[in-house]
C-alpha cells in the first residue's frame, strides 16, 4: 500500500509512467476485435525463440513495457511502480528516474529474449528495477501491505524483507520450471540492473550517501565488528 519512507518533491515521472501504460491499454481494449490488436501486439512485444535478441528491434525493447495482458496484470505492475517508483525516483532526481527506468525496462525485456522462448510484455521488468534498486537505497523502510490471512490486516514489513522474498520467489520459479505464464527472467534481470546500477551510484558517489542505504549499512556493521 506504501512505505514510511518521506518524499521531499512531488513525483512527476513514476504518474506519468502510470498514465502511459493505462492509456496503452485502454488503446489495447478499444483495438480488441478489430483486427489490429494482434497487429499493435506484435509490434511491441520483445522476440523470443528463433529471433532471441538478435530479433529484438532497439524500440521494443522498451516499449514492451507499456503494454499489457490484462487488467490485473496492468494493476499488479503499477501498484508496485507506484508505491517503490515515487521513493526512487526523489533520490535520483525526475531525469534520472526515467533514464533508470527504461534502461530496466529494456536490461528485462533482452534478458528475457536471451533465455526463453516466447515473447513477453508488460512493465515487470522496469518494476523489478525500481523495487532491486528501492532494496540498495531503502533496506531498512517498512512497507505498509495489506494481509490476508484468516484475518484482513495491514502489516508493515521490512523492504528488505518484502523485496527479498520476491526475489526468492522469482528465483525458486526459474529454478523449479515452475513460472507458468509470468516472465520470471525479466524479473531477475530487472532486479539485477536496479540492484547494481543503485550500487554503483552510491559507490560512486553519484548520488549522495544516507544513514540507512545499503553502503552506509554495511561500513556502521564493519565498524562495530
Amino acid at each position: 500500500l506504501g512505505t514510511d519512507r518521506p518524499i521531499r518533491r512531488p513525483s512527476v515521472v513514476t504518474p506519468a509512467l502510470i498514465l502511459l501504460c493505462t492509456a496503452a491499454y485502454v488503446v489495447q481494449v478499444m483495438l480488441k476485435g478489430s483486427g489490429r490488436e494482434d497487429e499493435l501486439l506484435s509490434q511491441l512485444w520483445v522476440i523470443g525463440g528463433e529471433g532471441g535478441v538478435a530479433g529484438t528491434g532497439a524500440s521494443r525493447a522498451v516499449t514492451y513495457a507499456f503494454r499489457h495482458g490484462g487488467l490485473l496484470h496492468l494493476a499488479g505492475n503499477m501498484l508496485f511502480l507506484w508505491v517503490f517508483g515515487r521513493p526512487v525516483e526523489d533520490r535520483l532526481g525526475r531525469l534520472g528516474f526515467l533514464m533508470f527506468y527504461l534502461g530496466g525496462a529494456a536490461a528485462g525485456g533482452l534478458v528475457h529474449a536471451w533465455l526463453e522462448p516466447g515473447p513477453a510484455i508488460g512493465a515487470s521488468g522496469a518494476v523489478s528495477a525500481v523495487t532491486g534498486a528501492f532494496l540498495v537505497l531503502f533496506p531498512r523502510t517498512k512497507i505498509r501491505v495489506l494481509w490476508f490471512f484468516i484475518l484482513i490486516s495491514i502489516l508493515m514489513a521490512p523492504a528488505w524483507f518484502f523485496i527479498g522474498l520476491q526475489i526468492a520467489w522469482n528465483v525458486l520459479a526459474e529454478t523449479t520450471g515452475s513460472t507458468g505464464n509470468i516472465a520470471v527472467t525479466a524479473h531477475l534481470g530487472g532486479y539485477a540492473f536496479g540492484f547494481g546500477v543503485a550500487a554503483v551510484l552510491l559507490a560512486t558517489g553519484a548520488i549522495s550517501r544516507e544513514p540507512y542505504d545499503l553502503f552506509s549499512i554495511s561500513k556502521h556493521a564493519k565498524r562495530r565488528r
